[in-house]
């Protein structure tokens, strides 16, 4: 028993029908990386989502081309003993950069929030400084946003490698559930809705046995997992 995986070009999509029925011992599977990219590309497309990235983009942008700025936001990175870096950059062709970014706005709020009051005349960027301390709830929505991306980033990077199973597949999509499921629904309810509604598309095309018989031999399979 073989399989073929390719992305979901109309072209090599139908290049695997045709192996597959030339060839029945070898398995047609769609690619679940290249859903992962789907799924996070439609996410970000909702307005909470744009808003957030915009806004991150813009502090991202300023202080990386500042140059006084970009060192003063260093200086407190270290004075804090801050891991990590500084601030990452958002680049559209790599889809996991998105959470890179989220992350890096989320883990430096302190160091952000008292450069930008402690050098006022330094800071000059208005906008910066109306995102970072007058936005309200900013911090916390860019935490709540980076905790969904993060599945997805780490299940990326996890089925580009060449030892990822089948099993590795279906324990990607029930991780993005159940951190989906988790989305606040008090304070982002229209966005939850909307990943709901773009998970379930993706997942009914992986629905099937041979996916689902490689997650349930698996030995990490304990039942656990719980699906939207």
């Amino acid at each position: 028993m073989a399989s073929i995986v390719t992305d979901a070009r109309s072209n090599v999509h139908s290049a695997r029908n045709l192996i597959s029925e030339k060839f029945p011992h070898i398995i047609n599977i769609r690619c679940i990386a290249h859903a992962l990219n789907l799924i996070m590309k439609d996410l970000i497309k909702h307005a909470f989502a744009k808003r957030i990235i915009q806004w991150c983009a813009v502090i991202v942008t300023y202080f990386k081309k500042s140059h006084r700025p970009k060192e003063l936001l260093n200086l407190k990175i270290l004075e804090k003993n801050i891991g990590g870096g500084g601030l990452k950059t958002y680049l559209e062709t790599r889809w996991t950069t998105v959470y890179e970014m989220l992350e890096s706005i989320s883990r430096l709020e302190i160091c952000l929030k008292e450069v930008i009051n402690e050098n006022p005349t330094v800071i000059t960027s208005e906008a910066v400084k109306a995102i970072i301390n007058r936005k309200r709830g900013f911090f916390n929505d860019v935490s709540d946003l980076a905790n969904i991306m993060k599945p997805i980033k780490e299940a990326i990077l996890t089925l580009e490698s060449n030892k990822a199973t089948m099993a590795d597949c279906y324990f990607s999509l029930a991780y993005l559930g159940q951190s989906i499921n988790k989305i606040p629904e008090d304070d982002h309810m229209m966005f939850r809705q909307h990943a709901i509604k773009i998970f379930n598309e993706r997942f009914i095309l992986y629905d099937f046995d041979e996916y689902l018989l490689a997650y349930y031999i698996h030995p990490g399979y304990k039942g656990t997992f719980k699906f939207i």
